[in-house]
């Protein structure tokens, strides 16, 4: 059975260039497409054998961060670059303290992009040159209220940050309330506040900007 690769985008130009970049670089890859988070989701459960999943920050039904914590926590193998409009060093680091691999800024050119997709697709990491040469400080300093959370309590989080209630993220992360409670009782004694809406708001640093 052959690897697929999931392009995750919902504008369809920008799909259609990267797949045409894959199927020239990677014709032993099945190249499967999704527009939302849901359907990349979908195509994780029926499909054992992923290499790689290209994910836009900003799609229909995910914003942010949350797209990518979302499959991370149910998908923790599988292999994630954010392949974004923003170029922002913040939002960078945000997605690699998140769990991706590497990260594509949209605005580089289509030689760059074909040249950064063949260091992921074999295993590498990929950011641009003024996140490597940077910078890169500064933007670990904006997230330093955020290093001490676990990966397990920066999932809780961002299912905070959606509104669930401690059924609905225990469900989603295959633990128990109990777990989820403990978990939400170290965020805020983490970041130092002492309610849902507090721990919210001061999540807003992580969330990536367009």
């Amino acid at each position: 059975m052959n690897s697929s690769i999931v392009i995750a985008d919902d504008h369809p130009l920008f799909r259609e260039a990267v797949t045409i970049v894959l199927q020239r670089l990677f014709p032993q890859y099945q190249l499967l497409s999704a527009e939302s988070l849901n359907e990349v989701l979908t195509i994780l459960r029926k499909e054992p054998e992923i290499k790689l999943v290209l994910l836009d920050l900003n799609l229909p039904d995910s914003k942010g961060m949350a797209g990518i914590t979302q499959l991370k926590s149910r998908f923790p193998e599988v292999p994630v670059v954010i392949v974004s409009a923003s170029h922002e060093l913040t939002t960078i680091h945000q997605a690699l303290y998140c769990g991706a691999m590497g990260f594509i800024p949209k605005t580089e050119g289509m030689s760059t992009i074909s040249e950064a997709l063949k260091v992921v697709c074999s295993g590498g990491r990929w950011v641009p040159q003024d996140y490597e040469k940077s910078n890169q400080k500064n933007a670990e300093d904006e997230l330093s209220i955020f290093t001490d959370l676990t990966p397990m309590q920066l999932k809780v989080l961002f299912h905070l940050r959606a509104g669930e209630s401690n059924k609905e993220i225990a469900g989603l992360l295959f633990v128990t309330e109990a777990t989820v409670k403990a978990h939400i009782t170290a965020i805020f004694r983490k970041l130092g506040v002492s309610n849902r809406t507090q721990a919210v708001l001061a999540s807003q640093a992580l969330e990536a900007e367009e």
